[in-house]
């Protein structure tokens, strides 16, 4: 489910009941005009740099990608979270 106008992607498993009110959501995309705000208040347009200072480096990078341990992966472009991705871990 896209709702490009809030800034969020959700996705779900294959024969989810989510429509029906339960179900698991796999992951949730976020970007702009969503800013993502963590408890550590990163987010949407801050630099990397901004985001290593609050919660270090990441425990793999693959590219524009860094995943953390916490479940979220930062997406990079020009140096700018661009987006974040909330992911379960049985997704």
């Amino acid at each position: 489910f896209t709702y490009d106008e809030l800034g969020m992607h959700f996705a779900v498993k294959n024969n989810s009941m989510i429509l029906y009110g339960s179900g698991k959501v796999g992951y949730i995309e976020v970007f702009e005009p969503y800013d993502g705000m963590t408890q550590e208040l990163i987010g949407i347009g801050n630099t990397s740099n901004e985001l290593i200072k609050a919660v270090g480096e990441p425990s793999q990078k693959n590219g524009n990608e860094w995943y953390y341990q916490s479940g979220i992966t930062y997406i990079l472009e020009s140096n700018r979270i661009r987006k974040m991705i909330i992911k379960s871990n049985d997704f």
